[in-house]
């Protein structure tokens, strides 16, 4: 939706203007800077400077005490008024908000806030009515609390003019929630950790993707958020002297005053393992990355961290705390015709909050199951709104003569739905390729080698053609289970109970076969065999590790170490265990989603000035599908829930068909690539194989796999040369 920069540094304006203006492309519609004026009225910084205080200074009066400095950069989806700009303020100019993202259920929750103002009136009054915290319930709507503060934490325009947008909606419910703080803490204010805790008491129920800063002026509080499922990013830069910088994208910090960046060496072990830097580790030792659901606040120079994702100390009411998933009752579903009539109504209404804006909306649309759900629900929803009957563009990407085309499959579901589809050619030759990798890397700051970002670049320039708004089925594998390594695990939880000695046996004998074994599309299946026994000759520690970390060199790649949420029952009525898978689960979802497929969506997509919507990410929707065990998601080859959900909408037979995935022909890149970079194949090896501690045999043979195309040992050349495009082409000329 936005882009944000800010600073706590009152001398830092000339940073702030040069880091909003690299923001641009995140937010073509609009910009806003403000500096807190300590006892002056809210008002706009124009990016000149201020010349009325100058003059007033030059005149002898009384200087102005300035603050921190917040700018936005909008792209504007709800209220394309002036009205809803940011930086946005509250009536009573206590708070001042910027917010990138967007508010599932809005105009329910504005509805709301309207009869509440309308109950309290416009008079002082308002202000003796009873204190409550924001009351939402489980779906994100707005319960029946008084709202002792509703009429002055509204953002509201120069002529009274109240707006409509998502983001006056959030900074209700934020200022709301830290002045009930205040309110019960009595005289001696409330504490950060009280405060925190009602910001994530609020932020539990509110549905949506989001990255904030609000600045408290009354307590002189920077608050910076994300939201728990990682979707919108926010990096931060701390300063010896206490301040602190942030912004949307890592790449304007580099510029920021006062501090020297160095490059994190631990960083590349934990991108060889994952393809990209889990938060909150950058590229870079003082630069970090918020982590989903993190709070972070700072105050005089210090900061505080909390996450929403964990137990706060929860304040004694008459309306119960949510409970967090982990305390949940689960479902036994068993095709349940409740959970899956619960889920289909969830995910429809998480389809309808998504197209609840002011422009056009498009939708991708694969051979897969998780767009082809969305794209129908899109089609039922536009279709009751308006009387024309117009439905999304859906948007393809065609790889003709290639196995993972699936253009076909998109014009059967497309003709299924009467949706137009646009069909958009995947980028080739090693020229385009190569430039679209700097691109991406530019857009990220630092290295990232998922090379679906290739794919997604030119895949946004094709949807900023048709909207700035587009719906996704991202996070439909990892939140309903359709990895087959989930299926896999459960496998081998099984095989691990055989003997060591007979598994390791085993194991030796299978690498020895595979090193002869040359790679080849039709012995894809012995080589997976071959990984299999390999990955459990020891503990279960040793499969989730060899599954999950992406560089085939032995010894190398460092996973980022994570806490489990919840574990369901151990087995089936099979006596089949999937506590494995469900660890793996519940990884993808904390750690390889935010940082990897969110981060695709997020920068590809900004970086044409197009927001992506994540609909099966819904909060309502993933709390549903997190009280149904494992073991129920992983029937009938996976995603067994989610099929329920959709087949209804599909043509007969659409979903039995194999899915292709978005992984695009990375062997065949490589071929085009790095004759670009290097005059023969040895000064490339050499060159990519330079960082880490392997021979020249092991080194050449991963070099033939990944030239044959093999998936894992083509993803580790990539991921080596994206370091080395970044370091040669990008970075050494700043960082040392």
């Amino acid at each position: 939706m936005c882009g944000l920069a800010g600073t706590t540094d009152p001398n830092a304006k000339e940073w702030v203007i040069s880091a909003s203006a690299s923001l641009a492309h995140r937010g073509p519609d609009g910009d806003g800077l403000w500096q807190d004026r300590a006892g002056g009225p809210f008002a706009p910084v124009a990016s000149s400077g201020d010349a009325a205080a100058t003059t007033g200074r030059a005149a002898g009066k009384a200087a102005v005490s300035y603050g921190p400095i917040l700018a936005h950069r909008r792209l504007a989806t709800t209220d394309l008024r002036a009205v809803a700009a940011q930086p946005m303020p509250s009536r009573d100019q206590r708070f001042v908000l910027i917010f990138n993202g967007y508010i599932a259920g809005h105009r329910r929750l504005q509805a709301c806030l309207n009869r509440y103002q309308q109950q309290a009136g416009n008079s002082l009054a308002a202000r003796h009515m009873q204190t409550a915290e924001p009351a939402l319930d489980d779906m994100g709507n707005l319960a029946g609390a008084a709202w002792h503060t509703a009429t002055q934490v509204l953002g509201v325009g120069d002529d009274g003019d109240i707006s409509t947008a998502d983001t006056a909606v959030l900074l209700a419910l934020l200022g709301q929630a830290l002045t009930c703080c205040d309110d019960d803490a009595g005289n001696g204010g409330a504490s950060m950790m009280d405060k925190a805790a009602s910001l994530a008491r609020t932020f539990a129920k509110v549905r949506g993707a989001y990255a904030i800063a609000l600045w408290d002026r009354h307590a002189q509080d920077m608050w910076l958020v994300v939201d728990g499922g990682g979707q919108k990013p926010l990096y931060v830069a701390e300063r010896e002297d206490g301040h602190i910088f942030f912004t949307s994208e890592l790449t304007p910090l580099l510029s920021a005053p006062g501090i020297v960046h160095q490059r994190d060496d631990d960083a590349f072990d934990q991108a060889l393992a994952h393809l990209f830097i889990p938060a909150p580790k950058t590229a870079y030792r003082t630069i970090r990355q918020l982590e989903p659901g993190e709070i972070m606040c700072w105050h005089a120079g210090r900061v505080a961290r909390f996450s929403a994702l964990v137990t706060l100390p929860q304040k004694t009411r008459k309306t119960p705390a949510p409970l967090q998933i982990a305390d949940n009752q689960r479902i036994a579903a068993h095709n349940n015709t409740n959970t899956v009539s619960a889920l289909r109504a969830g995910i429809y209404r998480a389809v309808a909050d998504a197209m609840a804006c002011d422009r056009p909306v498009a939708c991708l649309l694969s051979g897969g199951m998780d767009s082809a759900g969305i794209a129908a629900l899109a089609a039922r929803v536009a279709r009751r709104r308006t009387q024309k009957g117009d439905v999304p563009t859906a948007i393809v990407m065609g790889f003709p003569g290639l196995p993972m085309d699936e253009t076909a499959r998109a014009r059967q579901m497309a003709l299924h739905l009467d949706m137009p589809l646009k069909i958009v050619a995947a980028p080739s030759g090693g020229e385009e390729i190569l430039q679209r990798l700097k691109a991406a890397i530019r857009a990220f700051g630092g290295p990232f080698s998922n090379p679906a970002v290739i794919l997604a670049h030119r895949l946004a320039e094709a949807v900023a053609e048709t909207a700035p708004v587009c719906l996704t089925g991202d996070g439909g594998d990892e939140i309903f289970g359709g990895y087959r390594r989930y299926r896999m695990a459960a496998y081998a939880q099984q095989y691990l109970g055989l003997p060591g000695p007979i598994r390791r046996f085993a194991a030796g004998g299978a690498g020895g076969f595979a090193q002869g074994w040359p790679f080849a599309t039709g012995k894809a299946g012995l080589h997976a065999v071959a990984k299999f026994l390999q990955a459990t000759a020891g503990q279960e520690d040793d499969v989730f590790t060899t599954w999950n970390n992406r560089c085939v060199v032995p010894g190398v790649g460092q996973l980022k170490a994570f806490s489990l949420r919840f574990v369901h029952e151990a087995t089936n009525s099979a006596g089949r265990s999937f506590a494995l898978g469900e660890r793996m689960m519940q990884f993808d979802q904390m750690v390889t989603l935010p940082g990897n497929q969110l981060a695709i969506s997020d920068r590809m997509g900004m970086a044409a000035g197009v927001e992506y919507r994540p609909p099966l990410l819904d909060q309502a929707v993933r709390t549903l599908a997190a009280k149904i065990p494992a073991r129920e998601h992983l029937q009938d080859g996976g995603k067994a829930m989610l099929r329920a959900v959709v087949e209804p909408f599909v043509p007969e037979g659409y979903l039995r068909a194999p899915k292709a995935g978005f992984n695009p022909p990375i062997g065949i890149w490589l071929r085009n690539v790095w004759p670009l970079l290097w005059a023969t194949q040895q000064q490339a090896q050499d060159r990519l194989f330079s960082p880490l501690a392997v021979t020249k045999r092991q080194q050449q043979a991963i070099w033939a796999r990944a030239m044959a195309n093999e998936f894992d040992a083509a993803l580790t050349v990539w991921n080596l040369l994206v370091w080395h495009v970044w370091s040669c082409e990008m970075a050494a000329d700043r960082i040392n």
